[in-house]
Order: C-alpha cells, then sequence, then structure tokens
C-alpha cells in the first residue's frame, strides 16, 4: 500500500488481519535459515527449510 495517511494504513491492516484470521488456519512468518553438513560419499536430495519435519527413513539421504 502506497497510501501515506496512517488511518488508512492502519485500516487496510486490520482488513488484512480480519481476512487471514477467517481464511488462513497458519500463517508463517518466520523460517529460520538452515544448513546442513554431511559426509563427502554422501549425497542429499531434496533439503529444504522442511527438512527437519519428514520422517528421517524418507529424507533421501544416500550414497552417491
Amino acid at each position: 500500500m502506497t497510501n501515506p495517511d496512517p488511518a488508512a494504513r492502519e485500516a487496510a491492516l486490520q482488513e488484512m488481519f480480519q481476512i487471514t484470521s477467517e481464511e488462513l488456519p497458519v500463517l508463517n512468518v518466520f523460517w529460520p535459515d538452515s544448513a546442513m553438513a554431511i559426509r563427502s560419499d554422501l549425497k542429499l536430495d531434496g533439503y529444504s527449510a522442511f527438512w527437519y519435519n519428514i520422517p528421517w527413513a524418507i529424507r533421501g539421504l544416500g550414497t552417491k
């Protein structure tokens, strides 16, 4: 929003929060950076920020 009027900006933010509270079950506003170090004889497929939420047996860690 580019309106410099504080009251208009407040109204827009209140509307946004109202809509998201009714229509979104969860709104992630932050996800920390993550990193992984593995041995050189292994490969890592599908690493993402959700890596630690995936069951360990299907994470895609295997030999090269």
